[in-house]
């Protein structure tokens, strides 16, 4: 609930970055990027 509800929301705001929800069949992941990260795809 947590991250829902707060971390995600401060992330946006703060580091103007949006999660990456990867879903796997046993789990789903969530990766948080720090503002001047880049993705690898």
């Amino acid at each position: 609930m947590g991250i829902r509800t707060k971390v995600l929301p401060l992330m946006r705001k703060v580091n103007q970055t949006e999660p990456e929800f990867i879903l796997t069949e046993d789990y789903l992941k969530t990766v948080l990027y720090s503002k001047g990260a880049k993705r690898q795809l």
